[in-house]
C-alpha cells in the first residue's frame, strides 16, 4: 500500500502472525526521512483511530520500529595468514589450516616459519628460510637451480683408471632426483615496503606440481643444502600465503602485487601488508621445451645405440670392447622380457640379420633343446630338424653316419646341418643297423621332442592326469549309437553279500550250512520319526529310495511322493 502524498509517507507494509492461537496483525510505515516520521508520531501519538470496511472504529497504537542487526560474537577471530573470519570454537583456520594466534600481523616475527604448511601438502611454491642478508633475487634463482636433476654429475672413467666403488648409503644419494631443467618459473624475496630491506627468506615457484615435488625430493635426500655457504630450510607453503588482490589496481600497487602463472588476470599479494614479495622472472617456455626435447633425444639415442649393438655380431662387439670403453651404461633387459624373448627364439628360431647378408651368422638360443654348451656363431638352423637321434654320447659318435666328434655341440650340429645325415635318415637299412648297434650298447634312439606340457605341470605343481569331473545334476545321458547291443548291468555287490561269499555262500542259495535258509532279501523300510512300531501310516517306504530322494532334493521326487500318498489315502477310503 503506497501513498506518496501526505506526511511524506512512502510505503505501508501490513504483517500478520499467529501466536498462542490468537491472530495478531501489525504494519510498518516508511517515510522519506526521520523528521517526517517524528512529526507524524508526535501528531498522532499514542494511537491512530481509523474506520474499518464495515464502519466500526479501530484503534492502532504507534511506536518507533527498530532494525534487526546480528551482533558479532566478540570471541570470533580473523586468521592472520589468509584474513578469513573464523568462529570462536575453531582452533585452526578453516581455509588455510593455520593455528589461531593472538598476535597481529604487523607484530609477528617475519622469518617465513609461519608460511610453512603444517601438513606439508605439495604445492608449486617452496618457502626458503634462513637466507644470508647478501642474497638477492638473482643469487637465489641461481642457487635454487641446484635442485634440478643432474644426470651428468658422475665423472666418466678413463681407460687407465680403475673403477671407483659407489656408495650404497641411503643419505646423500641424489642421482636421478630433482626437477626438470628450466622448470623454475620465478623467485620472490620478501622485503620491507618502505626500506626494501630483505627479511632473509623468499619463495621459489615451479611450473608444475611434479617439478616442485621432485625438487623437494632432492632437497630431502641431500645431507645439507646451502645458499651462499649458509644452510637453509626449504618446505611447501600453505594456501594462505598469497591472497588475491581484490581492490582496483593502481599504479603504485604494481610493485607490491604480481600475476598468477596460470591465470594472468588474477593479481596476488603477500598476506602481510607491512612487507611485499619482490618478483624475479626466470621461466622460459622455449628453454623448458628444449630441456624436454633434449631428454627425449637422449632416450632416443640410447634406444638406437642398443638396437645397433644388438645387430652387431659377437666378433664386432669384441673388437669394440678391445678398442676402448665407451663410458655408457649398459641397460639390461628386464628378466620377464628376456624370458619371453628366449621362449620366442625356441619356438621360431633366430631371425636372419637384414643388415649383414654376407656372413649370415646368428646366435643359437641358450635355452630349450638348443641349450647345448656355450653359444657359438653358427649358420641359421633349417626348419627340418631330425626328430630322432642315433648318437652315442659316451663315445661322441653318430652311429647312423659312422662319424666321431670331439664334443657334444659338434655332434648336434652334425645332426641338424649335415646333408649326409639327412640322406642317411631316408635309408632304412642304415637306420636298422644303427638301432641294432644301440641295442648292443644297451641304449635306444632318443627323440628330440620336448614335452613342454610336462614342464609346465612340474613348474606349476599340477597333476600328470586331469582330475575326473563329477557329473552335473540333471545332465542329459549320453546318446548310444543306433544298433548298439545293450550290455548287461552287473548287480551291485553289498558288504553283506561280500562277507557271505567269503564264507562259501553263492547267489541264489539259501542261508545256513545245508542251504535250507531263506533266500528272499530282507527289505529295509524307513519309518516316520517319532512314530511307534506298528502304528498306522508309520512306514514311509523303501529306505534306499527315501535316502536317494533326501539326497537329491529334487522337485520331481517330491511330486511323485505326493502322488503316492494321495493314491494310498484313496485306496484306504475305498
Amino acid at each position: 500500500m503506497r501513498d506518496m502524498g501526505a506526511d511524506g509517507l512512502i510505503e505501508v507494509r501490513i504483517k500478520s502472525d499467529d501466536r498462542g492461537g490468537s491472530r495478531r496483525c501489525y504494519a510498518f510505515a516508511e517515510f522519506r526521512s526521520d523528521d517526517d516520521a517524528m512529526d507524524f508520531l508526535e501528531r498522532h501519538y499514542p494511537a491512530l483511530d481509523i474506520n474499518s470496511a464495515n464502519g466500526s472504529p479501530i484503534r492502532i497504537y504507534l511506536e518507533y520500529s527498530r532494525e534487526r542487526r546480528q551482533v558479532a560474537n566478540p570471541d570470533d577471530w580473523k586468521c592472520t595468514m589468509c584474513h578469513f573470519e573464523n568462529f570462536s570454537r575453531r582452533a585452526t583456520c578453516k581455509q588455510c589450516k593455520a593455528p589461531r594466534s593472538t598476535e597481529r600481523a604487523v607484530d609477528m616475527k617475519l622469518d617465513g616459519k609461519s608460511d610453512e604448511c603444517p601438513q606439508q601438502t605439495p604445492s608449486q611454491f617452496l618457502v626458503i628460510r634462513g637466507l644470508p642478508s647478501s642474497v638477492t633475487e638473482t643469487v637465489l634463482a641461481a642457487e635454487v637451480k641446484k635442485l634440478y636433476v643432474n644426470k651428468d654429475g658422475e665423472p666418466k672413467q678413463t681407460a687407465g683408471t680403475p673403477a671407483k666403488l659407489k656408495s650404497t648409503a641411503p643419505i646423500g644419494n641424489t642421482s636421478g632426483l630433482g626437477a626438470k631443467p628450466g622448470s623454475l618459473v620465478r623467485v620472490f624475496m620478501i622485503r620491507d615496503r618502505y626500506s626494501d630491506i630483505s627479511c632473509n627468506y623468499g619463495f621459489a615457484e615451479f611450473f608444475t606440481l611434479d617439478d616442485a615435488r621432485a625438487a623437494m625430493a632432492k632437497y630431502n635426500a641431500s645431507p645439507q643444502f646451502a645458499i651462499s655457504s649458509k644452510p637453509v630450510t626449504i618446505a611447501f607453503i600453505h594456501s594462505g600465503v598469497f591472497t588475491p588482490y581484490m581492490h582496483p589496481l593502481q599504479e603504485q600497487d604494481q610493485k607490491f602485487t604480481f600475476s598468477a602463472t596460470h591465470n594472468p588476470s588474477l593479481r596476488l599479494v603477500y598476506w602481510n601488508p607491512s612487507v611485499y614479495a619482490s618478483e624475479s622472472l626466470i621461466f622460459s617456455e622455449s628453454l623448458y621445451e628444449d630441456s624436454q626435447d633434449k631428454q627425449d633425444d637422449v632416450g632416443q639415442a640410447r634406444k638406437e645405440t642398443s638396437q645397433a649393438s644388438a645387430k652387431d655380431t659377437k666378433k664386432r662387439k669384441a673388437d669394440k670392447e678391445l678398442s676402448g670403453p665407451t663410458g655408457k651404461k649398459v641397460i639390461a633387459m628386464a628378466p620377464q622380457l628376456q624370458m619371453w624373448a628366449n621362449k620366442h627364439a625356441e619356438l621360431h628360431g633366430p631371425k636372419e640379420l637384414s643388415g649383414d647378408t654376407t656372413t649370415g651368422e646368428s646366435k643359437i638360443p641358450v635355452t630349450g633343446s638348443n641349450a647345448i654348451g656355450p653359444a657359438v656363431p653358427s649358420v641359421p638352423i633349417s626348419s627340418s630338424i631330425p626328430s630322432v637321434s642315433y648318437a652315442d654320447l659316451d663315445q661322441m659318435c653318430c652311429l647312423l653316419c659312422r662319424r666321431k666328434f670331439s664334443n657334444e655341440p659338434s655332434l648336434r650340429r652334425h645332426e641338424q646341418l649335415s646333408d649326409m645325415h639327412k640322406l642317411n635318415l631316408e635309408n632304412e637299412s642304415l637306420i636298422n643297423k644303427a638301432i641294432r648297434d644301440l641295442k648292443v650298447l644297451g641304449k635306444e634312439p632318443t627323440s628330440n621332442y620336448r614335452d613342454r606340457a610336462r614342464e609346465r605341470r612340474i613348474t606349476h605343481n599340477q597333476p600328470s592326469k586331469p582330475r575326473p569331473h563329477l557329473p552335473r545334476k540333471n545332465a542329459p545321458a549320453p546318446k548310444e549309437p543306433e544298433g548298439a547291443k545293450e550290455t548287461p548291468i552287473k548287480p551291485t555287490v553289498s558288504k553283506g553279500a561280500g562277507l557271505l561269499a567269503k564264507m562259501g555262500w553263492s547267489s541264489g542259495e539259501g542261508l545256513g550250512v545245508e542251504g535250507s535258509g531263506r533266500t528272499s532279501v530282507i527289505e529295509t523300510t524307513a519309518y516316520t520319526p517319532g512314530v511307534g512300531l506298528g502304528a498306522e501310516g508309520g512306514k514311509i517306504g523303501d529306505a534306499v529310495e527315501e535316502a536317494a530322494r533326501a539326497t537329491k532334493n529334487d522337485y520331481a521326487d517330491f511330486v511323485s511322493k505326493a502322488k503316492d500318498k494321495a493314491r494310498e489315502r484313496y485306496e484306504r477310503m475305498s
